[in-house]
């Protein structure tokens, strides 16, 4: 496969599942920087936004302005977030169930936590501001029509990253905000 020239080689990258391209990142040097190359985490990003049942929020950057390890998180937390909340239909056909979670909005969802498999919080930033909103995930799953979050709060500024800490009586969030 080394005796394809680059160009031949990121093309059949390209078209690799995400699965597959990362365990072919392990194989080689040379494929590991190619599978780095920020060109093709941008096509895989405009393969997996015309997936059906993949919520791909906005980013407020351009893409083409990062580098291939950011592009390659957006597509991967779009995916980890898609498997966690899409489950198979009960009647145990390879039908997908989606949850109507809004998750195209003006904003870009800039962090995702879960909380003991019950609770999903996100925060969701524009330039300016951001909210953080927390689903309950049963609810989700079970609801056949639009949910409404269980609670909202507004923050002054983008959210930049977050961390959190699960105890028994609770969670504890920190929250990084930018201000620009």
């Amino acid at each position: 496969m080394l005796t394809l020239d680059e160009d031949a080689l990121r093309q059949l990258l390209m078209y690799l599942a995400i699965p597959d391209l990362l365990a072919m990142r392990q194989t080689c040097k040379q494929i590991e920087i190619l599978t780095r190359d920020p060109q093709l985490w941008i096509h895989i990003r405009r393969r997996v936004a015309t997936a059906p049942h993949i919520a791909l929020p906005a980013y407020h950057k351009l893409v083409s302005a990062l580098s291939g390890s950011e592009v390659e998180a957006l597509v991967s937390h779009a995916l980890r977030l898609t498997d966690t909340l899409y489950r198979p239909n009960p009647s145990g056909m390879n039908v997908i169930k989606a949850p109507s979670i809004p998750l195209h909005q003006p904003r870009s969802v800039t962090w995702v936590k879960f909380v003991r498999d019950q609770l999903v919080v996100v925060a969701s930033s524009d330039a300016h501001k951001s909210s953080l909103t927390l689903w309950s995930i049963p609810e989700l799953l079970q609801s056949e029509r639009t949910m409404a979050s269980l609670t909202e709060c507004h923050l002054p500024w983008p959210v930049y990253r977050g961390a959190s800490d699960s105890q028994s009586d609770g969670a504890v969030f920190a929250l990084e905000l930018r201000c620009r």
